[in-house]
């Protein structure tokens, strides 16, 4: 995030009002289109899309300071699609 966040103060923020961010192996299967755009845009995880939150991946150690509790999270996202507005990205 480091890097995406130096690129935007320094040259993404004077060119354009919306960042994406995608794994370099993603493929499109339709169009990719303005419904997308938004002030944060998420992918939820497709093998928790169904999932109830006792099967989601979350930190649970207590000691960490990434921890989220059982009974806390409604969705797991995918870490391969994110963006939005380079203001809020």
């Amino acid at each position: 995030m480091e890097i995406i966040q130096t690129a935007i103060e320094h040259q993404i923020s004077r060119e354009g009002d919306y960042i994406f961010c995608l794994d370099v192996d993603s493929k499109f299967h339709a169009r990719w289109g303005a419904e997308s755009l938004g002030r944060l845009v998420a992918v939820i995880h497709p093998w928790f899309y169904q999932a109830t939150r006792d099967l989601f991946t979350y930190e649970r150690r207590p000691a960490s300071t990434a921890y989220i509790p059982m009974d806390e999270g409604d969705y797991y996202y995918a870490g391969a699609v994110f963006g939005g507005s380079v203001e809020d990205v």
